[in-house]
């Protein structure tokens, strides 16, 4: 399998992954 880079997770778009990642508990070790 390969791995497109527009289409990674679930068909989402990189707006959606950036916002799931920055939405993730991680934010709040900063």
């Amino acid at each position: 399998n390969t791995v497109k880079p527009h289409k990674s997770l679930n068909n989402a778009t990189p707006y959606e992954i950036l916002t799931a990642y920055f939405n993730q508990p991680i934010c709040k070790q900063l």
